[in-house]
């Protein structure tokens, strides 16, 4: 598997040389490759989000660079990356148009990256395989594809972000505690389709989460950070034999702000 995502060296300060300076990144260095499905994990302040944010664009690094498939992003505006990423938010409320139709939200997805020439509107095939599509949520979706999406329920909407962040086929998916905000019925099925939008060999998937047996039970390698540091990356055998009592114990975690 080619190396997808790396970072080298990537440091982020906030309000350096004031008396409310904050190393929120400091020296990070990894590599994500093709195929990817890399768990994050750390306390409130850890620099998890604020790692997301920089390979998103949103923050400038102050030193370092991030490489995604092949090309130095460093110094890319958060627009011109998103082109090859997808993003999926805690708040169901962002992501979609919530005044829009779903199928309307899903062309506004689906064309993101593709021409559409002279054609207006959403075609009898756009909705022939948004229907296909949607059936996978198994969510009745597809039988509701003229409904406004602010009518949908949290888990609904999260499962509709989701899937039209990864319907643009992306190099990389960034999901930033993507089911924090629901019931754990809905948090189990969106993290059912986050399973299945992973399996795509070309995708490489890095998904944030305060809750320590979703980040061992879901992908191939997690992370643990710590004060802005990568202080565990585990992935194989060592990770199948990892315990949420051994991350406890091993790494000192506030369990006051993490989920068993």
């Amino acid at each position: 598997m080619k190396n997808l995502l790396e970072l080298k060296g990537v440091t982020k300060i906030f309000g350096e040389g004031t008396v409310n300076e904050k190393v929120a990144l400091e020296d990070i260095n990894l590599t994500l490759a093709e195929g990817d499905f890399v768990t994050v994990i750390g306390n409130n302040g850890a620099g998890k989000s604020t790692m997301l944010n920089c390979i998103a664009g949103v923050h400038n690094v102050d030193k370092g660079s991030i490489v995604l498939d092949g090309r130095d992003v460093t110094k890319l505006p958060e627009h011109k990356r998103a082109r090859w990423m997808g993003r999926v938010f805690q708040d169901p409320l962002k992501g979609t148009a919530f005044d829009m139709t779903i199928e309307e939200n899903l062309a506004i997805a689906y064309y993101k990256n593709k021409a559409r020439g002279l054609s207006p509107g959403i075609t009898a095939k756009d909705r022939k395989l948004f229907r296909e599509k949607l059936s996978v949520l198994e969510m009745g979706l597809e039988d509701k594809m003229t409904q406004k999406v602010k009518l949908l329920s949290g888990g609904q909407r999260q499962a509709l972000t989701l899937f039209m962040a990864a319907i643009t086929e992306p190099k990389l998916l960034l999901l930033d505690e993507h089911t924090a905000a629901l019931d754990p019925a809905a948090a189990s099925k969106v993290l059912a389709l986050t399973d299945k939008c992973a399996e795509d060999p070309k995708l490489c998937t890095l998904m944030i989460t305060h809750n320590m047996k979703d980040a061992l039970r879901h992908g191939n390698r997690t992370i643990l950070m710590k004060d802005g540091k990568v202080v565990m990356d585990i992935s194989g055998e060592k990770r199948r034999q990892m315990t949420v009592e051994n991350l406890i114990e091993k790494f000192s975690i506030d369990t006051d702000r993490m989920l068993l």
